[in-house]
């Protein structure tokens, strides 16, 4: 368990909103309290194991930081960046939600598809596509990175065509990137 988790845990057991049995079943008032601990605190490399020992509402309070108004925009950042751990179709409904909405900042969409692609694999090889097509330079390194961590020959198809239309040189390297380490991958089978 992370440094932050068991920080964000003891705090709450010592205000007593969570019982200490393993056994007990987190409050959803403890569960958020953690959750915004990770939010607003260092971001160390949390995995969806990790995130389940929070508790089992921990996906629902994701979706609600991520949208909520109030929010600063780091949060919401890192908050679509670890609903990438889930892959449900709420989630992977929010995060085609915000990678599409124009209206917002680019970083929040380069995260959201980066966490679409991750949560949805080769579910989402359509809005990788888009992504790839977009015009957000931002928005189609996002993806030719993403696309690096499936190595499938449909995605390996998208990434070749894209590198010869490509006109930013640091998506081309993103790209270029993604097709060694599919190459790498297949290597290794």
């Amino acid at each position: 368990m992370s440094g932050a988790i068991r920080l964000a845990l003891g705090l709450i057991m010592a205000t007593g909103l969570l019982a200490p049995s393993a056994q007990a079943r987190p409050t959803v008032q403890a569960q958020r309290g953690a959750v915004d601990a990770l939010l607003r605190g260092a971001h160390p490399h949390i995995t969806a194991e990790r995130l389940r020992q929070i508790g089992p509402d921990v996906e629902s309070i994701l979706r609600q930081a991520a949208t909520a108004p109030d929010r600063g925009a780091q949060p919401a950042v890192r908050a679509l960046a670890l609903l990438g751990h889930f892959r449900s179709a709420p989630t992977a409904a929010l995060l085609r939600g915000t990678l599409r909405d124009a209206k917002l900042p680019v970083r929040l969409r380069r995260v959201a598809g980066s966490a679409l692609l991750r949560s949805q694999g080769l579910k989402a090889l359509k809005d990788a596509r888009a992504m790839l097509g977009h015009e957000q330079v931002f928005l189609r390194e996002a993806a030719a990175i993403a696309l690096g961590s499936l190595p499938d020959p449909r995605a390996t198809k998208m990434l070749r065509e894209r590198s010869g239309l490509e006109p930013e040189a640091f998506v081309r390297d993103a790209i270029q990137t993604a097709l060694g380490r599919h190459m790498s991958a297949a290597k290794a089978r």
